[in-house]
């Protein structure tokens, strides 16, 4: 079959090179196949989160929460390239079921946090969190995992069982389709991520779908082991279709193998387009405090 041969080709190239080209080629020649969309509703909540450098750093506009600016967008990340910034942000699919991992937010500090991208020992890192709500239809593309993924929830059987439903008459196409998602899924799900040119092949294969139509991608979080789900949206939709309705400063306090997400202050936002300010919540427990515990308990 010519896509073993094609996607053969792909996974033995230096991506140290950057071979932007090649693997542009190579998925022009794989063609079309099947998706699944996914349309996020007026009203639907997207999350995100964003490290804070130091603790005086505040983060107080909505252009300082949303997508990187272009200007300074110069590495691959696993659903972008330098060539076009993207926002990253995390769902929660309304199709999730009870046992299955329901928390937006976490997902989105996962994968945020140096905590837990650098899986750190000790830390104690201020982070901001967004709260987004859709405005108008927003389209995606999910990547589908398939043969291999063992953390198949709710979601990812019904659109795969959605999926299945046009392939069923064609079985060469199911074949073909099934093989290219596959391969693709895994690159979306490389946990093994030492340099951005790792991200090369996801990356040019997101870029591909979008020339479709869609205003992004869906896929399940690495750094939810494949539990939590992660989005990507072109700038132009962002500016159009979110609204920005929400922030919270928090405080990521790790010791050992136990960490505590603490939250500090907090805004309602009603208008995004001006600047905006945090109040300490009434709840507020100084992270010195939650450090000597943890300390205590890991003892």
């Amino acid at each position: 079959m010519s896509e073993l041969i094609i996607l053969n080709k792909i996974s033995r190239l230096h991506l140290s090179t950057q071979p932007v080209e090649d693997i542009k080629n190579y998925i022009a020649q794989l063609g079309p196949t099947p998706g699944i969309g996914y349309t996020l509703h007026p009203g639907f909540p997207i999350f995100r989160a964003r490290p804070n450098e130091s603790d005086e750093e505040v983060f107080t506009t909505r252009s300082q929460l949303s997508y990187k600016p272009q200007i300074f967008n110069t590495s691959f990340q696993r659903a972008s390239t330098p060539n076009k910034t993207m926002f990253y942000g995390s769902i929660l699919p309304p199709e999730i079921g009870e046992d299955d991992i329901n928390n937006a937010r976490l997902t989105a500090c996962l994968e945020a946090s140096k905590t837990f991208r650098n899986n750190l020992f000790n830390s104690n890192e201020k982070i901001t969190f967004s709260r987004w709500e859709v405005k108008n239809d927003i389209n995606l593309l999910i990547i589908l995992p398939g043969f291999s993924n063992d953390n198949q929830d709710s979601f990812l059987n019904r659109m795969n069982s959605e999926l299945n439903k046009i392939l069923i008459t064609d079985r060469i196409l199911s074949i073909r389709t099934k093989l290219i998602n596959e391969f693709f899924a895994q690159q979306f799900a490389n946990p093994n991520i030492r340099f951005d040119t790792d991200y090369i092949i996801s990356a040019l294969f997101a870029e591909s779908k979008l020339e479709y139509g869609f205003d992004g991608i869906i896929y399940p979080s690495v750094k939810a082991k494949g539990r939590g789900y992660n989005i990507c949206i072109t700038p132009g939709c962002v500016d159009k279709n979110l609204q920005l309705t929400a922030a919270g400063e928090g405080r990521i306090i790790k010791v050992g193998y136990t960490s505590e997400v603490l939250n500090e202050r907090q805004t309602q936002i009603f208008d995004d387009s001006k600047p905006f300010n945090f109040e300490l919540m009434g709840d507020y427990i100084k992270p010195v405090e939650v450090i000597k515990r943890l300390e205590n308990e890991y003892r």
